[in-house]
């Protein structure tokens, strides 16, 4: 299905790129290059290619919960965050081969968000299934090698980085939104401290998209939405959308200024359903701002 046309500008409009029907659709992610928006599926589980232009739809099978994946450089392919760890997906033959997996001995865990660094590292945080349990783990993938960073998370999302990479962007969903001090060259950040209390804006944070301007655009679980916030933590603005539970969002468009914003179905009951027939789809915000482009997975 092709997205409904915006034929004047009209800050905040909404229209619905995709009927979707995911369960938990998660880590939008669009490729410059190809004018084409991925995201995930994460219970699917699977990982989509829509061309907004035509409304083309491609669909890898993925062989465990894909919480978050980022595009790889060479364009042939993407690093995903699966339930049994790292892994590197090849698009033309839908190929998945292992990279590595710090959950071995953790089956009651699973990666979550994630995304990539300014020096194209690519980072993602683990959650215990029942998302109430302060055992999760972000984690950066040097090459062919994990390392903790942070521990404590209960729900970890929304990675993203400040525009001149010297901040790195996180939230808890059921805590706060924190942020740390970055270091793009070595990769290192400082302990987390918070960016903006978890209540500041309608629902919980979840995924988070950085405009031109360092600017927060943070979807909100359960707040039908998604908020902008300011570099200093203030909420600049909401934009609500016809569905309550967004998962995340980020920048596409030929001017990068259209918010891409996937939701989730799962847990909703049959009469919230009802009320919302779009849960689950991908939509796109007249955002009346620049995004950046995504980065990009080195590989190593």
């Amino acid at each position: 299905m092709a997205p409904a046309a915006m034929s004047e500008r009209n800050i905040d409009a909404v229209a619905c790129a995709l009927e979707a029907r995911a369960a938990l659709g998660e880590c939008p992610v669009w490729d410059a290059r190809a004018g084409a928006l991925y995201f995930a599926d994460i219970h699917g589980p699977a990982l989509f290619r829509l061309d907004p232009a035509t409304g083309a739809l491609r669909r890898w099978a993925m062989p465990a919960k894909l919480g978050s994946f980022a595009l790889a450089a060479d364009g042939a392919g993407a690093v995903l965050a699966l339930a049994t760890g790292f892994a590197r997906l090849d698009f033309a033959s839908g190929a998945v081969a292992a990279i590595a997996n710090p959950l071995v001995g953790a089956a009651d865990h699973r990666f979550n968000d994630g995304g990539a660094d300014p020096a194209g590292r690519f980072w993602a945080g683990t959650m215990h299934g029942s998302g109430r349990r302060a055992s999760g783990t972000v984690y950066r993938l040097d090459g062919s090698e994990a390392h903790a960073v942070f521990g404590g998370f209960s729900v970890p999302n929304g990675l993203a980085w400040s525009p001149d990479g010297a901040r790195l962007y996180l939230n808890d969903s059921p805590r706060a939104m924190f942020v740390a001090d970055y270091d793009s060259a070595s990769g290192r950040a400082s302990a987390p401290y918070v960016f903006a209390d978890a209540r500041a804006a309608p629902g919980y944070p979840d995924g988070t998209a950085v405009d031109a301007e360092g600017f927060l655009w943070n979807a909100r679980w359960d707040g039908g939405g998604v908020a902008r916030f300011a570099p200093d933590g203030r909420l600049d603005r909401f934009v609500p959308l016809p569905v309550s539970r967004p998962t995340s969002c980020a920048f596409g468009g030929p001017s990068l200024d259209r918010l891409y914003v996937t939701s989730a179905r799962t847990g909703l009951d049959e009469a919230t359903l009802a009320r919302e027939p779009l849960a689950g789809g991908v939509f796109a915000i007249d955002a009346g701002v620049n995004g950046l482009p995504a980065r990009r997975w080195r590989g190593g």
